[in-house]
């Protein structure tokens, strides 16, 4: 989905996500190299209608129906609790630090290839891929 818009990145990935159905943790990068807007994790939290945490920087815990994380802030850190299903959307190195929590972690786990199509197969209607600036 390279040069879409959030919009259209986050409709498609939500669509895509409800696809899969069994889902308690979605876990994406903080921004994209070609937009660096930020908007996709949140876009995607939106349309499923569940909770999302920013710049996680650590996985703490993860129970059965929560996820406790690190959260990078202004001047520092917080540590959040949220109930699962959730998105997180993680900082560039996250995966440097200590993972085996979220490693240990043995919820529903599914993939999803995505390929040309994909709005059909997921109920989306016909939608422009690629944004236009005029």
């Amino acid at each position: 989905m390279g040069g879409s818009d959030a919009f259209v990145t986050s409709k498609a990935l939500a669509a895509a996500i409800r696809k899969i159905g069994d889902y308690s943790l979605v876990i994406t990068g903080e921004e994209s190299e070609d937009g660096s807007t930020g908007q996709v994790p949140p876009g995607i939290a939106e349309w499923l209608g569940i909770p999302i945490v920013t710049y996680v920087s650590q996985v703490v815990d993860v129970t059965e129906d929560s996820i406790i994380v690190k959260r990078t802030i202004k001047g520092g850190y917080e540590i959040v609790k949220v109930r699962m299903p959730a998105v997180i959307s993680v900082e560039l190195g996250v995966n440097t630090r200590d993972s085996q929590t979220l490693r240990d972690y043995s919820g529903p786990r599914a993939s999803l290839r995505l390929r040309y199509g994909a709005s059909r197969t997921l109920g989306l209607p016909r939608m422009r891929w690629a944004s236009r600036v005029h």
